[in-house]
């Protein structure tokens, strides 16, 4: 398959400019042309194949042949030299094809592998500046995309795959997501209000950028019981910031009022709750009183919200949720 690759040079017949070269100031490179020779000092573009009164060394038209490089000499115009179209490649067959009298187009075979950035390919050798695209001999002219598995050189994605010419990988999460939204909170049973603190722990990650993640569990009420609904995050990562709250919602449907113990008054979609916001990566503690209007049962379904409030977190940077009554 041949590939036309090099623009069209154009020459006009012209005379040397002030620089006193012979090329008349075209675009084709006659190397041949003696520079500053005249003949008769005229400054006149000589007609087509017409050089009495042109200098050695203006462009002129030979033969018709837009591959020959025609030049005038002592007032005659004649063939000096061919069109170099030779890239220097030892993959390639390079032609030129004339166009018109003085202008040519260098064409390009490709012989074996690809031709890419001036240099020769093997097939099947991937792009050094994309791992998802590799030489084709059908298209060897062109970085070609490539199909299957690849390494996107992100340790926090995997089952990377060739997509649209792009590595693409699955970020790692943790074993709870998707838990972004109250909606979808992540389940993590229920406790009593006389069970020992904490019923349970959880290792979960802040990862990709914008992860939040929710959590809930139930916390019954026990007869001659005290319920305080309690959650923490420790071992945040150092250089990382995550803020920790805990929001209530009586199991009767009864309205709630709340005391915070530990952290800070908030609420989130009508529903009361507390929050703890300690600054840079110190452990996060809430701890809830609540009373349910209901009657003498206070036992609430409780919602826990974990958001990273600093810099990005990686998927190998987790924190320990401990959750239950206390």
């Amino acid at each position: 398959m041949k590939y036309a690759w090099w623009c069209v040079v154009l020459v006009a017949c012209a005379s040397g400019g002030p620089s006193g070269r012979g090329d008349g100031g075209g675009g084709r490179d006659d190397a041949g042309a003696d520079a500053g020779v005249r003949t008769d000092g005229s400054t006149d573009a000589p007609s087509t194949g017409d050089c009495a009164s042109a200098r050695d060394g203006t462009p002129c038209n030979a033969d018709d042949d837009g591959c020959t490089m025609d030049l005038c000499r002592a007032g005659a115009c004649v063939v000096e030299s061919e069109a170099d179209c030779d890239d220097g490649a030892s993959c390639t067959i390079d032609t030129c094809r004339s166009t018109g009298s003085m202008t040519f187009m260098c064409d390009r075979e490709v012989t074996g592998g690809c031709f890419l950035d001036g240099e020769c390919v093997a097939s099947g050798t991937v792009n050094p500046a994309a791992t998802c695209q590799s030489c084709d001999p059908a298209m060897p002219t062109t970085w070609s995309e490539s199909t299957g598995s690849c390494d996107d050189g992100d340790a926090c994605t995997e089952d990377d795959a060739c997509t649209d010419g792009n590595c693409v990988g699955t970020p790692i999460v943790d074993d709870y997501e998707g838990n972004e939204t109250r909606a979808t909170a992540h389940s993590l049973g229920s406790v009593s209000d006389g069970a020992d603190y904490p019923r349970g722990t959880v290792l979960g990650t802040l990862f990709p950028t914008g992860d939040v993640d929710w959590y809930r569990f139930r916390d019954n009420d026990e007869l001659f019981g005290s319920i305080f609904p309690r959650a923490e995050i420790v071992d945040i990562p150092s250089g990382l910031n995550f803020d920790l709250c805990v929001f209530v919602s009586c199991v009767d449907g009864s309205s709630v009022s709340v005391t915070c113990r530990a952290g800070a008054a908030a609420s989130v979609d009508g529903l009361p709750g507390c929050c703890s916001r300690s600054a840079s990566n110190s452990s996060e503690n809430v701890r809830i009183d609540n009373d349910c209007s209901g009657g003498s049962d206070d036992s609430v379904d409780v919602f826990v919200r974990v958001e990273n409030v600093g810099p990005e977190a990686t998927c190998a940077q987790s924190y320990r949720l401990r959750w239950g009554d206390d």
